[in-house]
């Protein structure tokens, strides 16, 4: 493939995309994490207790009351507080205190320790990674997934395969599992794999709930995958991160699988500062940022463009800097309140032609991927028609 290639369209996923398979949206994720938590408590009573606490101390901090005494009335306590919190409040400040521990000392109150900062954030992103684990092993029906089952049957047609790309910012893996049905026809960069297969392109800056440290020491799983793509002897030697198929947990060398709140996923907290440890990471980033420079057509599914997410919007903006106006773009929302419009007026202001429908997913009998096709007809802007072919 030469290093000219042009992806065409872009679909960039948020969090309202995933919502009719029952994934918790905005301030529903920490509530929901919590009570998912709280009901696994039996099968780690003490390290879970410990996190437990510490949310406890640190919620009471946030909100500036302190929390109940007994377990049973600080658990409900812990979940109302959370449905009342900014999660990006939330986050950053968990983020600050997991690299600057001494800005926030905690009280052991009683038998219970507490954990570190440092501690209780690789346990709130492990707590998180099997919350939405269940959630996605949960039967559904199928309409809830006729959406993502419709953006999967065109993004795999031959016709648009090497021209289409996707961009989620989303940790689960539902459509990750329906894009590659259990095995690898996914391409997480556009490094070696995506430029010599006919692979979908799935860009994942934020992480993903299967994707862990190679030096956490995961043994006991038989087909990790590198999500770099590169050869596993490059990869072995320079790469960082290493997924799983299918929900699959990761598994210890001596019991069948890790408990609820170890071995933290590599995923990315809606902070409002986001740091990235990881080469790949940066490479994502850097590909993301090439693939919506490249794209004639955005559409953006489920995500409002927030004006907090600076990391975000300072990506389209690069990308969109890039641009000459011999290059227009066209740019579909598709979301089920028109609340955000204005977002995304905000961002593209006269670089390009804007059309909002108003759609819950999940729930119409319109083909989804049809009706952007229909409504990209008559917009200014023409998609590039430059083909690869395998190996090319």
């Amino acid at each position: 493939m030469s290093d000219d290639y042009i992806i065409s369209r872009v679909y960039i996923i948020g969090a309202g995309f995933s919502a009719p398979m029952g994934y918790p949206v905005g301030r529903d994720l920490l509530p929901t994490v919590a009570e998912a938590t709280i009901a696994a408590l039996e099968t780690d009573r003490l390290r879970i207790s410990a996190f437990l606490r510490t949310l406890g101390e640190f919620v009471a901090r946030l909100t500036g009351d302190p929390a109940p005494d007994t377990s049973t009335k600080r658990h409900r306590w812990i979940v109302d507080a959370l449905h009342q919190m900014d999660p990006q409040y939330f986050y950053s400040v968990a983020s600050v205190l997991s690299t600057s521990p001494h800005l926030l000392s905690w009280q052991n109150n009683d038998a219970v320790s507490v954990m570190s900062p440092d501690e209780f954030a690789g346990a709130l992103a492990a707590a998180t990674r099997t919350c939405l684990f269940d959630i996605g092993d949960a039967e559904k029906e199928s309409k809830q997934g006729r959406d993502m089952r419709s953006l999967a049957k065109s993004i795999t047609d031959p016709r648009v395969l090497d021209r289409h790309a996707i961009i989620s910012f989303n940790w689960d893996e539902e459509l990750d599992c329906i894009l590659c049905n259990g095995r690898g026809n996914i391409a997480y960069t556009r490094g070696h794999e995506w430029q010599t297969e006919l692979r979908v392109l799935l860009l994942k800056p934020h992480g993903s709930i299967s994707w862990y440290d190679l030096g956490e020491g995961l043994l006991g799983n038989k087909a990790p995958f590198f999500i770099s793509g590169d050869q596993e002897e490059d990869a072995k030697k320079r790469s960082r991160i290493v997924g799983y198929f299918d929900y699959e947990m990761p598994r210890a060398p001596n019991r069948s699988k890790y408990k609820f709140l170890e071995r933290p996923p590599v995923i990315t907290p809606p902070t409002f500062v986001k740091t990235f440890r990881y080469n790949e990471q940066q490479v994502i980033w850097e590909d993301a940022i090439r693939t919506l420079s490249e794209a004639t057509e955005f559409v953006f599914l489920g995500y409002s463009l927030p004006p907090d997410d600076f990391m975000t919007r300072a990506a389209i903006r690069s990308a969109l800097a890039r641009r000459t106006k011999e290059n227009p773009i066209r740019c579909v929302v598709i979301d089920r309140s028109v609340a955000s419009l204005g977002n995304f007026h905000d961002m593209f202001a006269d670089r390009a032609a804007i059309r909002y429908l108003r759609r819950t997913f999940g729930q119409s009998k319109l083909d989804l991927v049809a009706e952007i096709d229909e409504a990209m007809k008559g917009m200014p802007g023409t998609a590039s028609k430059k083909r690869r072919t395998k190996g090319g």
